[in-house]
C-alpha cells in the first residue's frame, strides 16, 4: 500500500529536476510553467473527496484502485505529452491519483494495521512519502543528459504502482474488514480481520 505514498513522493520531487528541461523542450513561458506545476495540487483537492466517496460507496480496494488507475496513467501521459495541453492534462490526472491516495491509502492502513502497529504504519506514510521525494531527486540526478531525460524521470513514476496493481490483480490487497463490517458482510470482514490481528483482537472486533 505504501507503493502509492512512493508514488506520490516521487511525483512531487521528480517534477523539480524535469520543468527545467520541459520548459526548453517545449519552449513554455514562465506562466505556462507555473500553470503546469501548480495544476496538480489544484486536482489534489478534487481527488481527495472523490477518493473518499469511492472508498465509502465501492469499498477501500476500489479505491486505491481509481488510485492506482490515475497514478499509472498520469506519468505516462505526462512522459509522452507532445505540447502543453497534454502535459496539463497529464498532471491534472496525476494529481487527482494523489489526492485519492492520501485518504485511501491512510484510511486502508488504519482500518486494517493491528492496534499495536496502526499508530506506526500510519506514520510511515509521511517516511514514505519523503522517501519518495528523495526518490525522485535521486533520479534527476542519475538521468541529467540522458535523451528524452524528463520523460523517462516522469514516466518511471509509474512503474512504482506496478507492485499495487500486481496485488490487486491476485487478491494480495483484501477488502477492509471495517468496510465489510459496515456492509453487513460479517463472515468475510471477520476472515480477513483474523489475518491481520490476533485471535483476541479478531473476536473484539467482530
Amino acid at each position: 500500500i505504501s507503493v502509492v505514498i512512493l508514488a506520490e513522493g516521487y511525483d512531487i520531487g521528480v517534477i523539480n529536476g524535469a520543468i527545467l528541461h520541459i520548459k526548453r523542450e517545449l519552449a513554455l513561458s514562465s506562466f505556462e510553467v507555473a500553470l503546469m506545476v501548480s495544476v496538480t495540487p489544484l486536482f489534489v483537492m478534487t481527488g481527495a473527496p472523490v477518493g473518499g466517496w469511492v472508498a465509502d460507496y465501492a469499498g477501500r480496494r476500489a479505491g486505491l484502485a481509481m488510485a492506482t488507475f490515475f497514478l499509472f496513467f498520469g506519468p505516462i501521459l505526462m512522459a509522452a505529452s507532445p505540447n502543453f495541453a497534454f502535459l496539463v492534462l497529464g498532471r491534472s490526472i496525476t494529481g487527482v491519483g494523489v489526492g485519492c491516495g492520501m485518504v485511501v491509502t491512510s484510511t486502508y492502513i488504519s482500518e486494517v494495521a493491528p492496534a499495536k502497529m496502526k499508530n506506526k504504519l500510519v506514520g510511515f506514510m509521511e517516511v514514505g512519502l519523503d522517501i519518495g521525494v528523495l526518490l525522485g531527486f535521486f533520479c534527476n540526478w542519475a538521468l541529467l543528459g540522458v535523451p528524452h531525460d524528463w520523460r523517462i524521470m516522469i514516466a518511471l513514476g509509474s512503474v512504482l504502482t506496478i507492485v499495487l496493481v500486481i496485488g490487486l490483480l491476485f487478491g494480495l490487497v483484501p477488502e477492509s474488514p471495517r468496510w465489510l463490517f459496515l456492509h453487513q458482510n460479517c463472515n468475510e470482514g471477520s476472515a480477513i480481520l483474523a489475518n491481520f490481528a490476533d485471535k483476541g483482537e479478531a473476536t473484539e472486533v467482530a
